[in-house]
């Protein structure tokens, strides 16, 4: 319902603090009160990679039925080949996999970031839900953790709450490209005006 996160009271109060720092940091363009609309949403572009094929046709099936564009990678180095080839709105990756972890993913996807047409979000999928693996996959650039146990019901639910905050960056980014070109524009044409006024 547009909350951006969302944590038990009783959960440790290093947690509660790691989730505060990772929006903090990752909202800070973000003031507007824009209303990202259902269609963007369902335009979203989602690559999810595990190594369980039975996971990723799990996800598949769910994630398509919200109207999600879904591709798959079974590998972390087949997940960043992808990134590097299309564009995607949000990327779930297994914590646990062999040859290139979810840690590391992240980590390259995050160096990556600035290189990308436009932002994506990540979130970190694990089948044992821990702080020290929480605090890793937040420091290594992941924007969320959810564990596969949950229900898919709390994974929706996240990855939409991701592609809210997404869709509000790039909304403002929009606008502030626009100002920006205005103002130039003002610029440009008062300086006109002066110059005119002294051939005058």
């Amino acid at each position: 319902s547009g909350a951006d996160d969302f944590i038990l009271k009783s959960a440790d109060a290093d947690i509660l603090l790691l989730r505060l720092r990772s929006l903090l940091s990752k909202t800070r363009a973000q003031s507007s009160i824009l209303h990202a609309t259902e269609s963007a949403f369902h335009r979203a572009r989602i690559l999810t990679i595990d190594d369980s094929l039975t996971y990723l046709a799990f996800l598949k099936d769910n994630l398509e039925a919200e109207g999600y564009q879904i591709h798959q990678a079974t590998t972390g180095q087949e997940g960043l080949e992808q990134l590097l080839d299309g564009s995607f709105d949000c990327v779930l990756v297994d914590l646990m996999m062999p040859l290139i972890d979810g840690i590391e993913v992240c980590r390259r996807i995050n160096d990556m970031r600035p290189k990308l047409t436009h932002p994506l979000v990540v979130l970190m999928l694990t089948a044992q839900e821990n702080k020290e693996d929480l605090t890793r996959a937040l420091e290594a650039g992941a924007d969320d953790f959810v564990g596969k146990s949950s229900d898919m019901a709390v994974l929706k639910g996240r990855i939409r709450a991701l592609l809210r905050r997404k869709f509000f960056q790039e909304e403002n980014q929009r606008i502030l490209e626009e100002l920006k070109n205005k103002e130039l524009e003002a610029v440009r044409a008062r300086a006109e005006k002066e110059a005119a006024e002294v051939r005058g």
